[in-house]
């Protein structure tokens, strides 16, 4: 097993487990079929990988991406997206140029800031003793449960 196979299994899983949880989300009934075309495709290619069906797939990624919107839609739909990308790229023209090794460098350079930056902002005095989630999660601009907003106001 290569580097790509593993890297491919692993975003295959994360998107099965992603459409799985989209799916039994209420709030997103007008996207259901979206989750689960992907979550057949996500399945399909799990086991047998394809640049066509990694270049569908990024299509009903995007198109979930766009319809989710508003503040749900954030950096981890963002990554999947461009990691989608990668992959896809990688199995398109990996083999026979560089293009497929820069979509992938590139990818593991976006989720390194990313990721280092988000935590870099977080401490701070405010994160760091939780007043922080305690005002984003009563904020109302998030879906949190009645149960999590008492908690945090108490």
């Amino acid at each position: 097993m290569n580097w790509f196979e593993l890297f491919h299994g692993l975003l295959m899983f994360n998107l099965i487990l992603q459409s799985c949880e989209n799916i039994c989300f209420s709030w997103l009934k007008r996207l259901r079929w979206v989750s689960a075309a992907i979550l057949l495709l996500s399945g399909i290619n799990f086991f047998y990988s394809s640049s066509i069906l990694l270049w569908s797939l990024l299509g009903f990624e995007i198109f979930f991406f766009i319809g989710l919107g508003g503040p749900l839609n954030g950096a981890s739909d963002s990554l999947t997206v461009l990691a989608l990308v990668a992959a896809a790229a990688y199995r398109q023209w990996g083999g026979e140029s560089n293009w497929g090794l820069v979509a992938v460098g590139y990818l593991s350079a976006q989720v390194l800031l990313s990721y280092f930056l988000a935590a870099l902002r977080r401490f701070n005095r405010s994160w760091l003793s939780g007043a922080e989630l305690a005002r984003i999660l009563v904020s109302g601009r998030f879906l949190v449960p009645a149960i999590i907003k008492n908690r945090s106001q108490a």
